[in-house]
């Protein structure tokens, strides 16, 4: 489990790294297995600012220079005014035992200070997925909350 606790820490805070992202601080971290999902929240302070933080984790096409698991990402379209289809493949590994290579089309809802992404099912290598990323001023820059539960 210890390998795969640091693949989704990493990614988690791979999301955060980023241009705008001059300094992150992470205040609380947080991974469990609740039953067969794996839940991971942290909550970070970021020298940037709200708007900054916004039009990074809004970027879906550049998804792939946040993180370097994330091979390909794309805007698969637009169902309705603040929600997006997206399309993700990651690949990773859980030290040198094994890599896998994973595909997932989520429903992203945005807000002016949040993004809520459920994995659609049938569309995606998950059975279970929904990420929450929500972030507000603060301390001269930016606090952002993400939970991952997987």
């Amino acid at each position: 489990m210890a390998g795969r606790q640091k693949a989704l820490i990493g990614a988690a805070l791979a999301l955060l790294l980023s241009p705008v992202a001059h300094a992150l601080e992470v205040a609380r971290l947080d991974v469990a297995l609740n039953g067969d999902r794996y839940v991971v929240e942290f909550v970070a302070q970021l020298e940037a600012t709200p708007e900054a933080v916004h039009a990074v984790l809004t970027d879906y096409a550049e998804y792939p220079t946040l993180d370097p698991r994330i091979q390909e990402s794309r805007v698969l379209g637009r169902d309705r005014e603040n929600s997006v289809r997206l399309y993700t493949r990651m690949r990773g590994c859980l030290g040198s035992l094994m890599c896998r290579t994973m595909q997932r089309v989520e429903e992203v809802q945005e807000m002016p200070d949040e993004l809520l992404a459920t994995a659609i099912l049938d569309q995606s290598d998950v059975r279970f997925g929904v990420t929450r990323s929500q972030w507000q001023a603060k301390n001269n820059g930016t606090e952002v909350t993400y939970r991952l539960e997987i």
